[in-house]
């Protein structure tokens, strides 16, 4: 969040994207205010870029989230930018931030198997793909997202797909 912070603050055009929380170390409200803050900053260029938690975790030696507890936490994290309830491990709470507005922050998830970008292309605004670029690695990633899609009567178009090969670096005058 610092280094998003930075990038918020020294430019005026790109879109920014954290790169990746996860739900095992952050509450979702822990989240959603850090996204609120940073949309103030740089309003409609936030995105917050979220995964199960692999690499973040492996120091701690604690589990990455299910790809379920991965839904819920992105469901909750969505409701609260909005500024509804958001249900999260069985609980219910509201967001408490003063002077603030419901914000639309895109979140992407990291997916690197079909369960979670299954899971991602039903709940999220986008997907972040390392799954390989030869024909086959797309031609299934693009049916697992038309398939996903289709369960919960999404326009699969309607998800942003990013792959590694899609993303570059914008340099420091913009």
């Amino acid at each position: 969040y610092v280094s998003t912070t930075v990038a918020a603050m020294a430019t005026s055009r790109i879109q920014i994207m954290t790169m990746v929380t996860n739900p095992v170390t952050r509450h979702p409200s822990i989240t959603a205010s850090a996204a609120m803050s940073l949309d103030e900053l740089a309003p409609g260029r936030i995105a917050i870029g979220i995964a199960t938690g692999d690499s973040a975790l492996w120091a701690t030696k604690q589990k990455a989230a299910t790809v379920a507890d991965l839904r819920e936490y992105i469901l909750a994290v969505k409701a609260l930018l909005r500024g509804e309830p958001a249900t999260y491990r069985g609980e219910t709470f509201t967001q408490a931030w003063a002077n603030w507005e419901p914000r639309d922050v895109p979140i992407y998830v990291a997916c690197s198997g079909p369960k979670v970008l299954s899971m991602a292309s039903q709940v999220a605004d986008g997907v972040l793909v390392t799954m390989g670029f030869a024909p086959d690695n797309v031609e299934m990633i693009q049916a697992t997202i038309h398939r996903a899609c289709g369960e919960v009567g999404r326009d699969p178009n309607t998800v942003d797909f990013w792959s590694n090969a899609q993303i570059t670096f914008a340099d420091s005058t913009e």
